[in-house]
This record gives structure tokens, C-alpha cells and sequence, in this order.
């Protein structure tokens, strides 16, 4: 396995987490899906949608209802943002807004509406709630308990000293931004989940997330565009379609962030029949600039934190990621919509060399916030 940045060994680590409670959830959530067709929708399901709307989103609502202010700050997202992220749950099915009967005023501000999960939300939670403990336990089985821990152990210092306040998982992102991790920090917020109460992908996300902010403090280009696309056109180009699945992201995403790079002069794009796409010498400064940083901040942690709480993540994760039992959570069930026609061809890639296929950063769109952009 090449060595890789920290970022991107949490990067890898985290979607491979994510694909294996997705697949569960597909098993045990009645759905619809592009793919699979809305026949579940119309007999009570709701539209599938990866772990982060559950994390960020559903898990804290109920069909008693919860306002509005209390769920964007515990997402810890701007008014904007979290509107378009419950809209998108409303569109699925799995919540509606209701006025707090305690509130006189015959409008009130979309922030103090309730939000409720509606009967085929309230099915689909039900079917949420359990899956992360499963994961945990099997990644114990498959990579080892003593090695599972000892990843937990450090990234419980990590994520205690950087991350105590973010939220359970990483962020939506936008194409207008370039898909920047964007946070609105709450000057007061509902009780979060204790550190040490958190999963195995709540300490890999908060950690990623708080390297994530850090990196995009000093950077003009997101993470997510530094690691999948301008990481792989590298500097002779490399024809548009041909980025998907080198950075193992979908090309929706992609195409984003290559008009948003074009756009700010990082890259060009090419009138040839491949549309090749190249880096700029502003584009190959922001890439190089962007390796600086991580190993900046790497250096950071490890001064903060300890040099050895830093090797101890980098060790375990390379032990997931490294082993030959890594491919066994990403393997889909039969009729789970990884395999279909579409997405086929990536899903071998992963199966066939993880380390290789899988992005190194979530790319969690709007798309239902699967972490490589599908």
C-alpha cells in the first residue's frame, strides 16, 4: 500500500466505513432509489440516502418534533444550508414542518418551525439506529480488537483536542464554494455526543473534519478538490472522464469542481474531444501548496498531540486499510444498487485494489450525501 497522507488515510478509512452501513441500511430500510425505481416509495419507503443525513440530521428528530434551530445547531450549519438539507429530507419522505403550538404567531421563522419525521421516516430510523454498533463490532472481528481499539484510543485524544464541537459527521458541501467543509459554529447548541460515546465513524469523521477546516483556513481550494481532482490530472492532464474513476468520485461532482477550478483560473479545460483537463501554474501551485499544508498541520498535531498518539492513527488505519479483510465491508449484497450497471465499474476497482480506488476525500453532495459524490 503507497503511503499516504493522514487525510487521506482517514479519508479512505471513513468511506469505507460509510459503504459498509450504507449496504446494511439498504437491506433493512424499505426505499426507493434512481436505480432500483420508486416502487418502495410508494409502498411507505423513502428515497435512500447515505449515513450522514441519518447522523447530522435525522437521528436527533422524533414525530414529537424538534425546532428547527436545534437541529442547524447541532449540524452547525448556516440558515441557508440547513433549509436545503431539510428540504431534501421533506422531498424524501422522511420528515415535515409543523408550528410550535406554544408560539403565538400565526407565521413563525422558518428557524422555529418543529421538524418531524413522518411515519415512513420514523421506519427508516428504526432501521438506522442499531447499524453503527454492527459496524464497530465487526471491524473489532475483522481487523482485530486490540488494533481497533488502539486506533480509538488515539483518535479519542485527537478528536478531544481538536474536534470536541463539530458535528458527528462531515458536512454536505456545495459546487458554488468549490466544495468547501463550511460550518456555522452555534453560540449555544443542544448537548452533543460525548466524545468517548462516540462510534468509530464519528471519531474518524470529526478528526477528518477538524484536519479539513484546518487545511481550508490556509487553502483557496477545498480539500475535496485538491485530493480528487487536481491529485490526478497531474501535470501532463488527463482527459475529463477519466477523472471519475481515478479519484473514485462521481463525475457529477467532478464536472463541478472542474468548472469551479476553470472558472478561478486552477485549471483549464481543453476544446479537444476528450475535453482534457489541465492544471494551470495557479492550479499546480494550489496542488503543491496543498501537500505543504497537510504536512504542516500533520507536524502540528504531532507536536500538540504527541508524536506517537499521530503514528498510533496513522499505524491502525494503515492496518485496516492494508488488509486483506479491508474489502470485506465493501462488498455489496446482491441487489444493492452499487452494483448496478452504472456504478459497476468502480465497485471492481474497489473490490479489486481499495487503496488504489477509493477517494482520498469525501465528496458528500446534495445526491443523498454518499461520500463519493453517487
Amino acid at each position: 500500500m503507497p503511503t499516504l497522507p493522514l487525510s487521506s488515510r482517514l479519508s479512505q478509512a471513513l468511506i469505507a466505513y460509510t459503504i459498509e452501513f450504507d449496504d446494511e441500511a439498504e437491506l433493512r430500510i424499505l426505499h426507493g432509489t434512481t436505480v432500483g425505481g420508486l416502487e418502495g416509495m410508494r409502498a411507505g419507503g423513502v428515497w435512500f440516502t447515505s449515513q450522514v443525513m441519518w447522523t447530522n440530521f435525522i437521528r436527533h428528530m422524533d414525530n414529537r418534533g424538534r425546532p428547527v434551530r436545534e437541529v442547524q445547531a447541532l449540524a452547525c450549519l448556516s440558515e441557508n444550508a440547513i433549509k436545503s438539507r431539510l428540504h431534501h429530507l421533506e422531498w424524501w419522505h422522511y420528515l415535515t414542518f409543523a408550528p410550535d403550538p406554544k408560539d403565538p404567531r400565526p407565521k413563525p421563522r422558518y428557524l422555529d418551525q418543529l421538524v418531524k419525521l413522518t411515519p415512513n421516516g420514523e421506519k427508516a430510523a428504526k432501521g438506522w439506529a442499531p447499524i453503527s454498533a454492527e459496524v464497530d463490532k465487526r471491524w473489532r472481528k475483522r481487523f482485530g480488537t486490540t488494533n481497533v481499539d488502539n486506533l480509538t484510543s488515539a483518535l479519542t485524544k485527537v478528536v478531544a483536542a481538536e474536534a470536541a464541537d463539530l458535528p458527528d459527521y462531515m458536512p454536505v458541501v456545495d459546487y458554488q464554494d468549490g466544495m468547501r467543509a463550511t460550518l456555522r459554529m452555534p453560540e449555544e447548541s443542544p448537548p452533543r455526543t460525548p466524545v468517548t460515546k462516540l462510534d468509530l465513524s464519528g471519531l474518524l469523521s470529526r478528526a477528518l473534519l477538524a484536519l479539513t477546516l484546518e487545511f481550508e483556513r490556509e487553502s483557496d481550494v477545498s480539500l475535496t478538490a485538491t485530493a480528487n481532482v487536481s491529485r490526478v490530472v497531474g501535470d501532463s492532464g488527463l482527459p475529463l472522464k477519466d477523472i471519475p474513476p481515478r479519484a473514485g468520485v462521481a463525475k457529477e461532482g467532478v464536472v463541478a469542481l472542474v468548472n469551479f477550478l476553470t472558472k478561478t483560473g486552477r485549471t483549464s479545460l481543453g476544446t479537444d474531444k476528450a475535453k482534457t483537463v489541465k492544471l494551470t501554474a495557479k492550479g499546480k501551485q494550489a496542488r503543491d501548496d496543498g501537500a505543504r499544508i497537510l504536512s504542516t498541520i500533520e507536524k502540528r498535531w504531532e507536536k500538540a498531540l504527541g508524536k506517537q498518539t499521530v503514528d498510533a492513527i496513522r499505524g491502525g488505519l494503515d492496518s485496516v486499510i492494508g488488509s486483506t479483510k479491508f474489502v470485506e465491508g465493501l462488498t455489496p449484497h446482491e441487489t444493492g444498487w452499487r452494483l448496478n450497471k452504472r456504478y459497476i465499474a468502480q465497485t471492481n476497482a474497489v473490490l479489486a485494489d481499495p487503496s488504489a480506488a477509493l477517494p482520498h476525500h469525501p465528496m458528500i453532495t446534495h445526491r443523498g450525501g454518499f461520500p463519493d459524490g453517487c
